[in-house]
């Protein structure tokens, strides 16, 4: 069963660079956090709710 492409050679285009350019954000996002020595998630642990919320106190 071959499925057929209806997009035209544009779209596949755009569809790839907007996939790269987000697939750039989150890697970009995750390295700032990962070098910078003073980013920490303490306070949004702190503020948890739920179940798990005793795990992060």
């Amino acid at each position: 069963m071959k499925k057929e492409c209806n997009y035209t050679k544009a779209q596949l285009t755009w569809l790839t660079i907007v996939r790269v350019f987000i697939g750039w954000h989150f890697m970009y996002e995750g390295l700032v956090k990962v070098v910078n020595p003073k980013w920490t998630s303490l306070p949004y642990l702190l503020d948890s709710k739920g179940p798990a919320a005793d795990f992060f106190y």
